[in-house]
């Protein structure tokens, strides 16, 4: 396993790229997000005529999962580290918005 290092230990350029990735990779999540949900409201409203309400439910859920599972996760995190719990969940979160393109149900949505 390889050694990690202390912020003292990594040079300027080091420092700097990581900032640099860390950047760009929270811009992509969250934009990506952000261009993501008003289309899920467009797709079940206007292509399947779902009701405006149940799409507002269907992300009230998601929202209150998110922000619970987060106490969960943060405790792991700090069991087992953080860098195979972001790649865990940048790769489920993923295949989850990937799903909800395809799912015709309610129930199917949900899960």
């Amino acid at each position: 396993m390889a050694k990690l290092l202390t912020i003292e230990e990594l040079s300027d350029r080091e420092r700097q790229r990581g900032l640099f990735v860390l950047m760009c990779s929270s811009f992509l999540s969250w934009g990506g997000f952000f261009m993501i949900i008003p289309l899920v409201a467009v797709h079940y409203v206007d292509h399947l005529g779902w009701a405006a309400g149940t799409i507002g439910i269907i992300l009230a859920i998601r929202q209150f999962t998110q922000q619970g599972l987060t106490t969960i996760f943060g405790v792991l995190a700090d069991r087992i580290g953080p860098k195979i719990l972001i790649s865990i969940g940048m790769f489920t979160r993923s295949i989850g918005f990937v799903a909800m393109g395809f799912a015709e149900s309610f129930a199917t949505v949900l899960v």
